[in-house]
């Protein structure tokens, strides 16, 4: 620690303090201005005695002068720095008291129970108590009460005692029925101010865990408290008590287990489940306040069966469904077991239609069935339905639940022909060949047949598809085809329009176009001749001198040769 002259002056005010552990080394500073002698002294004050330890012979022309201990083994020690300096008419002394605390974290700190012993009763007030043993100082002490990790009630002490000293604490609770099994523990934390150690020195006691007893309590635990297994499986389940007592054994209708003593734990196993309504209990006697009580816990155990066999079928109906009516499936699960957790589930290829689930609490085996609505269309046609039994047997029960499925149920749907194409126009020039297709999609396959007037048809059938063919096409073959499908459930029709050019129309076109060329490529001519005619061709001559009098340069026109 390092104390300074605050004011720069023989004069100035300093204040040393030290938190120092008993037992650990220390060393102190002290700085002072141009000093003239330097002293340190160590004052243990004891009833009418004065003792030195560590004391610092006085020096002078120093800066600063220190003090130190290899070991601080002095609960109450108060040491002082003197100064001496001469005034103008006399010499004067001063000193600056060290601040020193000393502290030493608890040799135990431990809870219990004021005067009871065992398990505490449900409303009625207990106290408990925590001995913290040889701290000090304890004027720095907060002991602090917790139940499980929440602060509870704390305790703080006025005794200004610099020795180590034994202290307590207590907490009065009134435990209920949530209580049971609580643990409750004490803190004794040092908080020594902003000179100490951080974190605050702390010593826990270890956790006094509470056992309450209130109406309807049993100190027997199972576990797992709920078993799942399959008819015929093997099963092994612990039955564990926390307390004393006087005996424990299992009950039930298969492979019972006579009491025990001096025991924490008893088994019930079976090689084999044979029973479907198995409900086997562990119970056990004990003494509570000078009184027998004997209690029990029972094992829920949920027996469980796969079907022997998952069907589908469409009720009332067999053969092709048509398109638009409503049909009726019904899904067969025989022989399991328990209904309450199963659930039908209905899918059409791997999409889920549909699920049912039953509330039906019957634990052994029965037959249960689940119908799915349909109203099929064209497009499910061929399509495959299928059910799923599924025991959903909770968070205890095997993953993935356990699933039967029937096979699928393939569906015919009937109904009336439609037609994928659209109707159409066809322009066919005379003498060519056209064929002109019709397709429909129906069930039953539907029949197709063409209507037309002309006589120069050619008719080939396939399935669903019917061609029309027109060989050497002419003008009589002009018209509207129409293409008619029929199945018992309807009949569809389509139109083709059919366009033959007459040849005495092309005829006349192809004339017309010549003479527009022909006059075309006449204008063309004309105009070249006419622009040729129009331009002309030019030369120079001198003029006469005894002719002409001005310069001008006549520009006259030229034959063909180039001559005027």
């Amino acid at each position: 620690m390092k104390a300074a002259d605050s004011s720069g002056r023989n004069s100035g005010q300093t204040v040393c303090r030290a938190t120092v552990v008993t037992s650990a080394s220390l060393s102190l500073v002290m700085e002072i201005i141009r000093p003239k002698q330097l002293l340190w002294i160590l004052l243990l004050l004891f009833p009418s005695v004065c003792t030195d330890e560590g004391s610092v012979d006085m020096k002078q022309d120093v800066q600063f002068i220190t003090w130190s201990l290899e070991h601080l083994t002095d609960w109450k020690m108060e040491p002082k720095c003197y100064r001496k300096f001469m005034s103008s008419t006399e010499p004067l002394k001063c000193e600056k008291d060290l601040r020193l605390i000393v502290y030493k974290t608890p040799d135990s700190v431990s809870i219990s129970a004021v005067g009871h012993v065992g398990p505490m009763l449900e409303g009625e007030q207990y106290q408990l108590q925590c001995e913290v043993q040889n701290i000090a100082p304890v004027q720095y002490l907060t002991v602090k009460w917790y139940k499980g990790e929440t602060l509870e009630d704390q305790t703080t002490y006025d005794d200004l005692t610099k020795t180590p000293v034994n202290v307590s604490s207590t907490l009065l609770i009134t435990p209920t029925s949530t209580d049971d099994r609580a643990q409750y523990s004490c803190v004794a934390e040092l908080e020594l101010g902003p000179e100490g150690p951080e974190p605050h020195p702390a010593d826990t006691s270890e956790p006094l865990t509470i056992t309450v007893h209130y109406p309807g309590r049993c100190p027997l635990v199972i576990w797992p408290d709920t078993v799942v297994v399959r008819f015929g499986d093997p099963l092994s389940v612990n039955c564990t008590v926390s307390e004393d007592h006087m005996g424990i054994g299992w009950e039930a209708s298969e492979g019972s287990v006579d009491m025990k003593q001096d025991v924490q734990f008893i088994t019930w196993s079976l090689e084999h489940l044979m029973d479907w309504k198995m409900e086997p209990k562990c119970y056990g006697n004990f003494l509570i306040n000078v009184k027998p009580l004997q209690c029990e816990k029972e094992l829920k155990v949920i027996v469980y069966k796969t079907p022997d066999s998952v069907s589908i079928s469409a009720v009332g109906h067999v053969g092709p469904m048509l398109e638009g009516e409503q049909y009726q499936l019904q899904c067969e699960v025989q022989n399991i077991t328990p209904v309450q957790n199963l659930t039908v589930k209905w899918y059409k290829g791997e999409t889920l239609e549909d699920q049912t689930t039953y509330d039906d609490l019957t634990k052994t085996p029965v037959n249960v069935s689940s119908t799915l609505l349909i109203t099929p269309t064209s497009t499910d046609d061929g399509a495959q339905y299928s059910c799923v039994a599924e025991l959903e047997l909770g968070p205890e029960g095997p993953e993935p639940h356990p699933a039967d499925k029937s096979e699928p149920l393939t569906i015919t749907v009937h109904y009336p022909p439609e037609f994928e194409q659209v109707n159409e126009n066809v322009t066919v020039a005379q003498g060519e060949e056209v064929i002109l297709s019709c397709t429909a999609k129906g069930n039953p396959i539907p029949t197709i047949n063409w209507h037309t007037s002309s006589a120069e048809t050619h008719l080939a059938t396939r399935e669903r598809q019917n061609t029309l063919t027109i060989s050497k096409a002419s003008s009589h073959n002009a018209g509207i085809y129409t293409c008619i499908a029929r199945n018992y459930l309807g009949t569809a029709s389509r139109r083709i329009m059919v366009s033959v050019p007459n040849e005495d129309y092309v005829t006349i076109v192809m004339v017309v176009l010549g003479i527009i060329l022909l006059l075309l490529l006449l204008g063309l001519i004309f105009y070249c001749i006419k622009r040729k005619r129009s331009r002309g061709q030019y030369y120079f001559s001198p003029a006469q001198s005894d002719r002409r009098t001005d310069n001008s340069i006549p520009l006259m026109p030229a034959n063909s040769n180039g001559i005027a």
